[in-house]
């Protein structure tokens, strides 16, 4: 499934693997370890992979029942497109949302949904369901799937063949 079989790609993923591994080395005073790891990836001649190349897998995921990516069809959409009842169950916790808040980040208004009321509410992690209506569905924001987000991916979802919805 990844690369088909072909080898140069498989060291190629291995090189860049290690130059991760080497850059992260680099900080804690390892020059000469690194210098010589490069110079025998550089030897070995199949170099790292480029962009466009990557070691991503696509199992077959389907817009069709049973076949979508398992994560998409339990927590977003069916196959005809209804949305299921757990995605109206998962909401963002307060902690969250303040520090989307409080660092100004742009993401906020790309992840999740404004309340009725115009702001962005999240539950208390570990509350329990029964914990009244400042907390219900009605009243804290959802996450945002490419539907409601003008055909983008919303975070973590981003489209039933995805092989991944992060």
């Amino acid at each position: 499934m990844v690369f088909q079989g072909n080898m140069t790609r498989w060291l190629k993923l291995a090189n860049t693997v290690k130059l991760r591994a080497l850059l992260r080395q680099s900080q804690a005073g390892t020059g000469a370890y690194v210098q010589a790891e490069l110079a025998k990836i550089q030897a070995e001649g199949s170099g790292f992979l480029n962009a466009g190349e990557s070691a991503n897998v696509q199992p077959g995921y389907l817009v069709t029942a049973g076949k979508q990516n398992p994560f998409w069809e339990a927590y977003y959409r069916t196959a005809a497109g209804i949305v299921t009842a757990n995605f109206t169950d998962l909401r963002p916790t307060e902690f969250i949302l303040s520090e989307y808040q409080r660092l100004n980040d742009p993401r906020l208004a790309r992840l999740y949904a404004r309340t009725s009321a115009g702001q962005y509410r999240g539950v208390v992690f570990g509350a329990p369901a029964t914990s009244g209506t400042t907390f219900n569905r009605a009243n804290t924001s959802t996450f945002l799937g490419p539907r409601e987000n003008n055909n983008l991916a919303g975070g973590f979802l981003r489209a039933p063949s995805s092989r991944r919805c992060s």
